[in-house]
């Protein structure tokens, strides 16, 4: 599963981003829950990607 989330402001989209992180470290706390990967995915911040297997 594949989540993008999109966003216009860069600024919002960051702080967006270090919340999912946050999310993301305590998820993984949780067991079988497991997150591949999440990132910014162009340079302007204007998307976010969490993929999740």
């Amino acid at each position: 599963m594949c989540e993008w989330l999109h966003i216009s402001c860069p600024r919002i989209m960051r702080l967006i981003f270090e919340l999912v992180l946050d999310a993301v470290k305590e998820m993984e706390k949780v067991e079988g829950c497991y997150i591949y990967s999440v990132g910014i995915a162009t340079e302007d911040h204007s998307k976010v990607y969490i993929y999740e297997v």
